[in-house]
C-alpha cells in the first residue's frame, strides 16, 4: 500500500489535475474497490474511483450501500454472473432451496421424471399416467421457495457480501423492438465486430440496481460463461454506442418501457417516447 502511494503522489506531482482511477475484472474488479477504499480514506485531498468489472463480492451491505461507498465505485454486472452474487449467505440461500426441492421426492427415480417433465416436456397424457404409476408430481412446489429469499434485515449480516458502490446491471434483451443501425463506432474501432449488425435490434440493456439484487445466486445455464470479458465488453461497447447514436438512444427508451412491463407496439414511431433521461 506505501509502495503504491508512493508512486500515485509522484504521478500526480508530476500531472496534478489527473485522477486516480482502480479498475479490475472478477477478483482484480473486487481488489479494485478495497483499494479505492484504502486510497481515498488514506489521501481525502486525491479523486480517486473505482471501475470494477465483475467485481468478486468483498463488501458487507453497510460498507456496499454506504454514501461514502456509492461516490467512490462504480461497479458493472453481466447477466447471471455467478461470482458478483457468490458469498456464504448466497450459498446457505441455495442450500435451503435445493434441499427444499429434494425434499419433495422420494428416490432418484421420481427426481429423473421431475427432471424429465419439466416445462410438461412429456405431454399431458404421459405426464398424467407417469405422476399416477410413481406416486409423485411432475411440478416442484416453489410456493414455499419465495419465504426462502433473505428480509432486508438478514442482509446486515456479514455471512453476505455484495457488489459496492453504485451498480450497474447489463442484461440481454429478448423483446422484440424496432430496429436501429450501429454506426457510433468508427469502422478501425477494435472489437467493433462485437457489435450488432446495422438494422439489427440492441441487445443489451443496462440500468442502475440496488446492491441487494445481488444478494442470491441466479442458476442458468449461463452462469458461469456470463462472466468471461468478452461478454462484459460486447455490452459495454453497445452501451457505450447507444448513448452516442441518436437512433440507439431512442431504440433503448422502448426497451425501457418494455423491461418495465409496459406494452410497446413494434410498429411505435419512437419519435413519440420520452428521452432516455425522463425513463
Amino acid at each position: 500500500m506505501q509502495q503504491v502511494s508512493t508512486v500515485i503522489e509522484s504521478a500526480l506531482r508530476s500531472y496534478p489535475s489527473y485522477r486516480v482511477a482502480v479498475t479490475g475484472h472478477s477478483l482484480g474488479g473486487g481488489v479494485s474497490e478495497l483499494l479505492a477504499m484504502l486510497l481515498a480514506k488514506a489521501h481525502p485531498e486525491w479523486a480517486v474511483h473505482a471501475y470494477s468489472f465483475a467485481p468478486a463480492a468483498v463488501l458487507s451491505r453497510v460498507l456496499a450501500v454506504h454514501p461514502a461507498t456509492r461516490s467512490l465505485i462504480d461497479s458493472y454486472v453481466y447477466n447471471d454472473d455467478l461470482v458478483p452474487r457468490l458469498s456464504l449467505g448466497s450459498m446457505e440461500l441455495l442450500k435451503a432451496t435445493v434441499t427444499h426441492v429434494l425434499q419433495q421426492s422420494n428416490n432418484n427415480t421420481q427426481r429423473v421424471f421431475q427432471y424429465v417433465a419439466g416445462g410438461n416436456a412429456l405431454g399431458e397424457y404421459l405426464t398424467k399416467k407417469i405422476e399416477d404409476r410413481l406416486q409423485c408430481k411432475a411440478a416442484v412446489d416453489v410456493s414455499q421457495l419465495q419465504s426462502q429469499s433473505p428480509p432486508p434485515e438478514t442482509l446486515d449480516n456479514p455471512t453476505f457480501l455484495l457488489p459496492g458502490g453504485r451498480v450497474f446491471y447489463l442484461a440481454a434483451v429478448t423483446s422484440p423492438v424496432p430496429t436501429v443501425t450501429t454506426t457510433a463506432l468508427p469502422e478501425t474501432a477494435p472489437s467493433r465486430n462485437l457489435l450488432p449488425a446495422a438494422g439489427s435490434p440492441p441487445p443489451y440493456m443496462m440500468r442502475e440496481v440496488p446492491n441487494d439484487f445481488f444478494c442470491e445466486l441466479a442458476v442458468t445455464a449461463d452462469m458461469f460463461v456470463d462472466h468471461l470479458p468478452h461478454r462484459y465488453e460486447a455490452a459495454l461497447l453497445h452501451a457505450a454506442a447507444a448513448l452516442r447514436d441518436p437512433a440507439e438512444e431512442r431504440a433503448a427508451a422502448v426497451l425501457r418501457k418494455l423491461w418495465a412491463g409496459h406494452s410497446v407496439d413494434s410498429e411505435v414511431e419512437l419519435t413519440d417516447l420520452p428521452p432516455p433521461s425522463e425513463q
